[in-house]
């Protein structure tokens, strides 16, 4: 309001300077005008730097307020602080999965003809943060049940059956982790643990997928370039504890592996060898299938290798082999051999993957208690195809069928046709 009133005393004063005739103003009357004129420009500066000054307070007043808005909805996106008494929950992670199976059975010379059953497995795992340097994982899964045990070591299956009764949950991992901050890259192992030891395209010649591993193993991985990557695997295992008068020794599977990650250009190169030794082996129940008269022992070499690439630079290609002989045995029905590849990869919703292999696996090549339980009924003494195929219905959602077309060997010398067609569908969380 006040610099209003001195902006109009202003004009008002110029506007009578004007009109004024020139004879009646004094050159006193002039200096004086001229210095209400500079008094007044000098106010409306004056009154200009005010202005200024708490427009810039009002500025950073509206920032401080926005920035303080913000910091509030930030707050308000994260969750809830857990209370002290709880904290140990943020350390744990659990996850899981669950597979409905139909499958169909052909088996030639089997006196109940075509078998037809429906399966589910159910696994839940939770991996625990001890320290930076410990974890501990446990893992509950599926079986059937024997006489008060799992039915198998190599299966997480369990048949619908006997009139709705309850099914088994059974202790399937529970092992510690120990991976030193003094040594990157290295893990140890020990308790009842997945297989460390690597197999290409995850076959299942020498041991099944599902086997849980007892004992103690270390995997440690060495760059030897930017290019090259040497992996080390090693363990020794409890196979069986002879307890009571028998003053034998326990049976025991001594495990050690060495081979190499490569990148070449656009593809990648596995290749390795492995050795794995049986001690006291007529200790533990090693056999089933066609295995003969088991006298002798399992020490198993195994040779392996992996090259993956792609089609077009689009669509992803892997091939693959193993290679097993076991040098424990003279019977000569002591090789196991497996070849196959993988197309594409079901993992993005739409997706898909196919996959196929053909394995020849004599008698007593290899523990057949330890191998794949669905090629042939499980155990050794057969040969065939497997044929796959995968597709991503959702996210953590997919179906899978499988086909085996094989032949088992028999102690008449001829072989029996063993078909086997399984079709899943796989929730994961």
């Amino acid at each position: 309001m006040e610099r209003n009133k001195h902006i109009v005393l202003l004009v008002l004063g110029l506007f009578l300077f004007l009109l004024w005739p020139a004879e009646n103003i004094r050159a006193d009357e002039i200096d004086e005008l001229k210095k209400q004129i500079q008094e007044q420009s000098q106010k409306l500066r004056e009154m200009q730097e005010r202005v200024n000054q708490l427009e810039a307070r009002q500025r950073l007043k509206e920032r401080s307020l926005t920035e303080k808005i913000e910091k509030v909805a930030e707050e308000q996106k994260e969750p809830p602080a857990l209370p002290d008494s709880l904290k140990w929950a943020e350390k744990i992670k659990i996850s899981g999965d669950f597979r409905y199976r139909h499958e169909t059975i052909d088996a030639e010379g089997d006196d109940k003809g075509t078998r037809n059953r429906n399966r589910i497995r159910a696994r839940l795992r939770f991996d625990a943060k001890v320290n930076d340097e410990f974890d501990a994982v446990f893992r509950l899964a599926t079986a059937e049940n024997d006489e008060g045990f799992a039915s198998g070591s190599t299966s997480t299956n369990v048949t619908l059956d006997r009139e709705f009764r309850q099914k088994n949950i059974w202790l399937d991992w529970a092992y510690g982790d120990y991976h030193p901050n003094y040594i990157p890259r290295l893990n140890v192992l020990f308790g009842k643990m997945p297989g460390l030891v690597h197999k290409v395209g995850k076959n299942q010649l020498i041991y099944d997928n599902d086997l849980a591993w007892e004992g103690g193993a270390a995997n440690y991985k060495i760059p030897l370039n930017d290019e090259q990557e040497l992996f080390v695997n090693g363990g020794g295992f409890w196979l069986n504890e002879v307890d009571g008068v028998d003053t034998s020794a326990d049976a025991s599977l001594w495990a050690f592996q060495t081979g190499v990650n490569q990148k070449l250009d656009d593809k990648s190169l596995v290749y390795g060898a492995s050795y794995y030794h049986f001690g006291n082996a007529e200790q533990a129940n090693l056999t089933r299938g066609e295995s003969t008269d088991f006298d002798d022992t399992y020490n198993i070499f195994e040779a392996f290798g992996e090259l993956g690439t792609k089609i077009n630079d689009t669509l992803p290609i892997a091939v693959y082999g193993s290679y097993a002989n076991n040098v424990g045995t003279d019977s000569g029905e002591d090789t196991a051999w497996i070849l196959g590849a993988k197309l594409n990869k079901a993992k993005d919703p739409g997706s898909w993957e196919l996959g196929y292999n053909y394995r020849d696996v004599e008698a007593d090549s290899v523990a057949g208690r330890l191998n794949d339980s669905d090629f042939i009924g499980g155990g050794t003494g057969g040969k065939g195809h497997e044929f796959k195929l995968k597709y991503q219905i959702h996210k953590n959602v997919q179906a899978a069928l499988t086909y085996i077309m094989a032949e088992r060997d028999t102690s008449s010398g001829d072989d029996q046709d063993y078909d086997r067609l399984m079709a899943d569908i796989i929730l994961k969380f």
